[in-house]
């Protein structure tokens, strides 16, 4: 009986050998195709053409932008079309990117550059453009000479243009808390940059209310509290 039950744990330890040599068969064989459909997948991507730059699609951005701003007074629709349009163009971009292109090398930018003036230009020409069109084309204006028209023009565009101004200088560009936060990272930064070890953790910050307690852990808090009562004299006594 016991060369028999050894025998049968011998089988049992076989087969457990054997089905772990397959499973680890097995994964190896999803691994190397795996590396092999990564490899084709990479090889196919060398042979799309280069990506020639962000001028076009800027470009298709403002043009799109001044079409809808100046002329919506002409046909109610243009908006709702751009819109339909620019959902379209998304689509677009991200097949062109994903499927025709290579990858684009990323570079950092601050902003849009000249682009975002282009657009502030924009919406300049369409209050000239929708005054204009108000006043010398619909007919609440027909019964008034060329010279009233011109004069009218002149006036609504003036009140058009501060209504413009009033409105960008009252939309905040960066939420409240996302500005307090930066100014949070960026003291903290400075602080590392120049070594400085305040004391005076009720210090506000650049006089903006931001106190140095606010932006420490209970670590940093523990540690400057210990370098305080290591500096006061007779500690080491």
């Amino acid at each position: 009986p016991s060369s028999s039950t050894t025998s049968s744990h011998d089988d049992d330890d076989d087969e457990e050998e054997s089905d772990a040599e397959g499973k680890n068969a097995n994964a190896e064989d999803l691994e190397n195709k795996q590396t092999q459909q990564e490899a084709q997948r990479f090889e196919s991507e060398l042979q799309l053409k280069d990506y020639e730059g962000t001028f076009d699609d800027y470009a298709e951005i403002v043009l799109q932008m001044g079409l809808v701003s100046m002329f919506t007074l002409g046909w109610y629709l243009v908006p709702t079309f751009g819109v339909l349009e620019v959902l379209v163009q998304i689509r677009v971009d991200a097949y062109k990117l994903a499927h025709q292109t290579k990858r684009p090398d990323p570079s950092p930018a601050e902003s849009v550059g000249t682009w975002g003036v282009l657009m502030e230009s924009m919406g300049l020409l369409a209050v000239y453009a929708n005054a204009g069109i108000i006043v010398f084309t619909t007919r609440s204006f027909s019964r008034y000479s060329s010279l009233q028209k011109l004069l009218i023009f002149f006036v609504l565009e003036q009140i058009a243009l501060v209504l413009k101004v009033v409105t960008h200088a009252s939309i905040v560009d960066v939420p409240t808390d996302l500005y307090e936060k930066k100014r949070r990272n960026d003291h903290v930064v400075k602080r590392h940059k120049i070594v400085l070890f305040d004391d005076d953790d009720a210090a506000d910050v650049s006089g903006g209310g931001i106190k140095d307690s606010d932006l420490l852990d209970d670590d940093e808090k523990r540690r400057r509290a210990a370098r305080r009562q290591a500096s006061r004299p007779g500690f080491l006594e």
